[in-house]
């Protein structure tokens, strides 16, 4: 009882710390913000790196924090054509660099499963990341219905995605803990219930129904944008959970206390943020 207390009180207090941290260089922007999901990408390929390596295989670093970054910094300054460019190299420069590190480099084992992890770092952890910096820059014309945020659609829509997604974690978590008796997937995340599931769904639909209005949304899109997000950041949870069970680890990390590592803390929020990103994009900049 007593280790479950702390244990609670822990997350509280990591959370309390965290949440206004990365609210504040949200709202900040520009290359403040760019500099912070840069780092939190490094930190999250530095704990794939590290449980990888426990398990066998290596991360061609070399060309994984280069390219990952790259995607963060290109966000920041290209659009369009320019961007796609990048991507397109990016990618290049992923596959093909991991394959000639290997002809300079022969003392790993394992050279395709290295090859393999080193493009779905850059893309899953580099790529992934980059949506905070592309969502946040986000610009739509005649916007006149976010007085709030003074017409900065990046900054409120990326808000709108944290508050939804921590909510439904929160009471996934909660209702599962307390209430959750049926197994959603057992041999994936034991402890991901239906109950909990549900709790998760109805508690970002409610929040994100709220938070939209407050900002000047429509009713409906508020709540489609709410129900996308608790579908989309439980799944995020279980794909990678699909990951940890794989490599046979809890947590990726331990450098936030109670929440494990940056992987683990942002697993719902790097599907999230870029379903909310194409939403905007597809949906709210056409009416």
């Amino acid at each position: 009882m007593f280790e479950e207390v702390s244990y609670m009180v822990t997350r509280i207090i990591s959370a309390l710390v965290g949440i206004p941290l990365l609210l504040l260089v949200t709202w900040a922007g520009g290359w403040v913000f760019v500099a912070a999901i840069c780092l939190l990408a490094c930190m999250a390929l530095y704990e794939l790196y590290m449980v990888l390596r426990s398990r066998g295989m290596e991360l061609v670093k070399e060309v994984a924090y280069p390219c990952a970054l790259l995607l963060s910094i290109g966000a920041m300054t290209l659009s369009g054509d320019d961007l796609n460019l990048l991507f397109e190299a990016v990618v290049f420069v992923t596959v093909v660099g991991s394959l000639a590190f290997h002809l300079v480099i022969r003392t790993f084992s394992h050279r395709v499963s290295s090859i393999g992890a080193t493009a779905f770092a850059v893309l899953y952890i580099g790529w992934l990341f980059s949506f905070f910096i592309l969502l946040r820059n986000m610009r739509i014309e005649g916007a006149g219905w976010l007085p709030i945020f003074e017409n900065d659609v990046g900054c409120a829509f990326l808000f709108l995605a944290y508050v939804t997604t921590w909510a439904c974690d929160s009471a996934s978590y909660f209702v599962g803990q307390k209430w959750g008796r049926l197994r959603i997937y057992p041999m994936i995340s034991p402890g991901k219930t239906l109950e909990g599931a549900i709790a998760g769904l109805t508690s970002a639909c409610i929040t994100g129904l709220v938070f939209g209005i407050w900002m000047g949304m429509a009713g409906v899109h508020a709540l489609i944008l709410g129900f996308v997000l608790g579908f989309g950041g439980q799944l995020g949870d279980l794909l990678e959970s699909i990951i940890k069970r794989d490599l046979q680890v809890k947590d990726f990390g331990a450098i936030i206390p109670g929440h494990g590592g940056v992987l683990d803390r942002f697993d719902s929020l790097l599907i999230n943020v870029p379903l909310t990103y194409f939403y905007v994009l597809i949906v709210l900049s056409h009416p």
